[in-house]
């Protein structure tokens, strides 16, 4: 009979796995221990055995009693474990095994949410901040053509947002933008072709026939006003600088709304995964547009690469004579991820406050944000207009003046190499913080993304990240030798 026991004991004990982990533990004294666990478990039937489980805690004295769950993942169970930590020999007093419920991975919400193709009827409420952007577009257009206009903007309800005047426009073009604007926000349609519409201009007081006058209509069909234009000597020329600004009505209404909608940043970086895998918590936000395409960030936006062109502003809560480090990471380069690194495309020291970054030690040559993704095949890119990769804007605080040796500027290989992690350096150089941050999402962007992965070509001379047919070969591409 004991010769049963054995052997039925030995080949139970001979069919056990081992589960190991070593983790931190405070007892119920508020002593602090390493313990490591080794967990003898039978993968057929599941269970876990005491008797033949251990740990072994440093420091090797006498603690109190401790209650840590394990997660065997192997048999799907976690192990409540009971010890006391003792001198040279720490027994397992109890083991409780649970089913073992995997925690959800952290997905960005930003790549689960519904696409939406534009704004719904409720967000084409034109409001004041984009009918001046409407205007700096609209006076850009006018200015190439040398051309001093009359600018006009409606609501979609016939409210009058914005009225303005170039230096040296004609008079009479004043209330000729207006009746252009009115018509066109009355009957969506080009005042060009109100010719079309016999009887038009008898109806809804004066309703204007010369071209200039063009509705603001989302791609969706909706209307959300018009603008007018009134000052070239042909009616052409003002539906052409009429059209320049109408065209970017779907993009600024959707930041509009997505403005509108945003989560406060604490809020937004935890739904977006950003806190705790990026960031261990929410700072305070960082302020950030640039000032030629007039975007404007909000945390987790969704930002077109050709908006990023050029060097951003930032503004933060920053304290009198205290100098700054401000970076901009891509933390969404997978192959990257599980070593902790980014890519810096924007590294600047010794910046002397909020909004001064100019005044600061360009260490990373500014590089606009992107993203692209590869399609099955690898030798082309996949345009879904999805987010991509999240992009971190951080403002860090530096205890004096810093000296950065690494770094990268120009057009040289060093252009695709510009990896680092973003703790390293800041230990490395004793950065507090960060004290402030924000952060978005890139998106493949035909006009901006192309245009990077041809410099990135051009540069590195070698097809970046791969040949890809009619972006990096074109002529301009051509590899620098």
């Amino acid at each position: 009979m004991k010769g049963l026991l054995l052997a039925l004991t030995l080949s139970q004990t001979w069919a056990l796995e081992t589960y190991t982990e070593t983790r931190e533990v405070t007892d119920n004294g508020g002593n602090v221990f390493s313990c490591t666990y080794s967990l003898a478990y039978d993968p057929a039937t599941a269970k876990v055995y005491r008797l033949q489980s251990g740990v072994s805690c440093q420091p090797n004295v006498n603690g109190k009693q401790t209650i840590e769950d394990v997660d065997i993942l192997a048999i799907n169970k976690t192990a409540t474990v009971t010890y006391t930590v003792k001198q040279d020999l720490t027994g397992i007093t109890k083991i409780v095994l649970a089913d073992y419920v995997a925690a959800a991975p952290c997905v960005p919400a930003a790549w689960t949410a519904a696409a939406s193709s534009s704004p719904t009827s409720c967000m084409a409420d034109l409001k004041l901040p984009q009918a001046v952007q409407l205007a700096h577009l609209a006076m850009a257009a006018a200015m190439d053509r040398n051309i001093s206009a009359v600018i006009a903007i409606m609501d979609r309800h016939n409210n009058l947002v914005l009225h303005m005047r170039m230096p040296d426009a004609m008079l009479g073009s004043v209330d000729l933008a207006l009746q252009k604007a009115r018509g066109s926000a009355l009957f969506p349609m080009p005042t060009s072709m109100f010719s079309m519409v016999d009887g038009i201009e008898l109806s809804n007081g004066v309703i204007g026939k010369l071209g200039g006058g063009v509705p603001l209509t989302l791609k969706s069909g909706i209307s959300a006003g018009s603008i007018g234009i009134s000052g070239a000597m042909t009616p052409g020329d003002d539906e052409a600088i009429a059209m320049a600004a109408a065209s970017k009505i779907d993009g600024l209404m959707k930041t509009a709304a997505a403005t509108a909608a945003a989560l406060p940043l604490a809020y937004a970086m935890a739904a977006e995964c950003v806190v705790p895998q990026m960031l261990a918590e929410a700072p305070k936000a960082v302020d950030v547009f640039w000032a030629y395409s007039m975007a404007h960030i909000t945390p987790g936006l969704k930002v077109d690469t050709v908006d990023m062109m050029d060097r951003p502003q930032m503004e933060w809560e920053a304290e009198e004579g205290a100098l700054y480090t401000v970076m901009i990471v891509d933390e969404g380069i997978e192959r990257l991820q599980p070593d902790g690194l980014q890519y810096m495309h924007w590294v600047v020291t010794n910046v002397p406050g909020s909004g001064k970054v100019y005044a600061g030690d360009e260490i990373f040559e500014y590089v606009p944000p992107f993203g692209f993704k590869l399609d099955e095949t690898f030798t082309g890119l996949v345009d879904g207009g999805k987010p991509m990769h999240q992009v971190l804007f951080l403002v860090y605080k530096q205890a004096g003046r810093i000296s950065m040796t690494e770094g990268q500027h120009g057009c040289n290989p060093g252009l695709a190499t510009r990896i680092h992690s973003k703790t390293a350096l800041a230990e490395q150089y004793g950065l507090e913080g960060p004290v402030a941050a924000n952060f978005i999402f890139t998106t493949y962007s035909p006009a901006g993304t192309d245009a990077l992965l041809c410099k990135y070509t051009y540069c590195t001379a070698a097809p970046f990240p791969v040949p890809l047919a009619g972006i990096n070969d074109l002529p301009e591409c051509t590899a620098a030798v």
